[in-house]
């Protein structure tokens, strides 16, 4: 397939998910100066979406100048290391919403107090992996896909590059969303059908009040804390079937493989599509309700 195809489709996609981005991070800045919408968007689940969203602001510009540029030379293994840390970032981050829903309901931890760790923790995870690459002078042009990747100079090295840092981390963090959201699921499964929360609130013993007002809380708010939850379970779907493609090329660095074409320019719609999807979910969140 020819290289001005995967222009084409990066450029349809990516410009899309970039716009989408840019307009909904713009949104965000001017509802916080208003006071009746700041308190709804001062959560920490929010800004650490607004942080991916700005990865991903910076993962679309980066790709945009890819799709001009891609060129053998250090600018290409710099772009390679953009591209990839975001990817690596976002999903840390996304993995991070579900950690912080997680702790602050089941195990009353403070998400403001976690919150600078999400953070060092996400750059400290994408800065080792992919600084290690870079170092490594494993990113650069990759001739299969005519992008700024992982370079195929040592086919035989390639695979381990890519699975070591990027596929292995983006699969445990998928592992680790699902594992955590399906434990955010559990825990409010008791209030969707008990209903002794009602009497608990009705009784004179002042600790069974407190019980029954914040299940109360939580019953009225699990719609939005289960929308919250969709960043990381989409995230965890969308790591997943990158991963999936990028063995499927891993592959095909070897030797041919059925349809090759085809399943490189679906992979490439799935890395450029990130912006798009997640400035979609972003757009429709609750703090803008």
């Amino acid at each position: 397939m020819a290289p001005g195809v995967y222009s084409k489709v990066i450029l349809g996609v990516d410009m899309a998910g970039l716009a989408l981005s840019v307009g909904v991070l713009a949104a965000c800045g001017y509802l916080s100066f208003f006071h009746s919408s700041r308190e709804h968007l001062d959560r920490v689940s929010f800004r650490l979406l607004v942080y991916a969203l700005v990865s991903h602001v910076i993962f679309g510009i980066v790709l945009l100048i890819d799709c001009f540029y891609a060129f053998p030379g250090w600018h290409c293994s710099l772009l390679a290391f953009l591209i990839n840390f975001n990817i690596l970032f976002s999903a840390s981050i996304f993995f991070c919403v579900a950690l912080n829903l997680m702790l602050v309901l089941v195990y009353n931890v403070s998400g403001r107090m976690m919150e600078k760790y999400y953070i060092i923790g996400s750059l400290v995870l994408g800065g080792a992996c992919l600084g290690s690459a870079y170092a490594s002078g494993r990113l650069g042009l990759n001739t299969k896909n005519h992008l700024c990747w992982y370079n195929d100079r040592n086919p035989a090295e390639m695979p381990r590059w890519v699975i070591g840092t990027q596929i292995f981390w983006l699969l445990l963090l998928s592992a680790a969303e699902l594992g955590v959201f399906l434990v955010i699921v559990a825990y409010l499964l008791p209030f969707t059908f008990d209903s002794s929360w009602t009497v608990a609130r009705h009784s004179p013993d002042s600790e069974s009040q407190a019980r029954g007002s914040t299940r109360l809380t939580i019953v009225k708010l699990r719609g939005i804390i289960l929308r919250i939850g969709l960043y990381p379970l989409v995230s965890c779907l969308m790591s997943v079937t990158s991963s999936v493609f990028s063995v499927y090329q891993l592959r095909e660095q070897a030797a041919p493989v059925p349809n090759g074409a085809l399943v490189r320019l679906v992979g490439v719609m799935i890395y450029t599509g990130r912006p798009l999807v997640y400035s979609m979910m972003a757009a429709t969140d609750p703090a803008f309700c």
